[in-house]
């Protein structure tokens, strides 16, 4: 019984994070980007995998 609304419960949680993600993904990423560039002097990429100091 706990066992399938624990069950239940994740998937409903895991839909919400996709929906999150898929909708506001690009606008979390750029605003991340800002604020590493800000803070740390860094100047990367838009995808995160090259960073070079400033």
């Amino acid at each position: 019984m706990v066992q399938q609304e624990l069950t239940a419960v994740t998937a409903h949680f895991t839909r919400i994070i996709e929906h999150n993600r898929a909708t506001f993904g690009t606008l979390y990423g750029q605003l991340l980007k800002e604020a590493m560039s800000k803070r740390m002097g860094v100047r990367c990429c838009g995808d995160f995998t090259a960073y070079t100091k400033i």
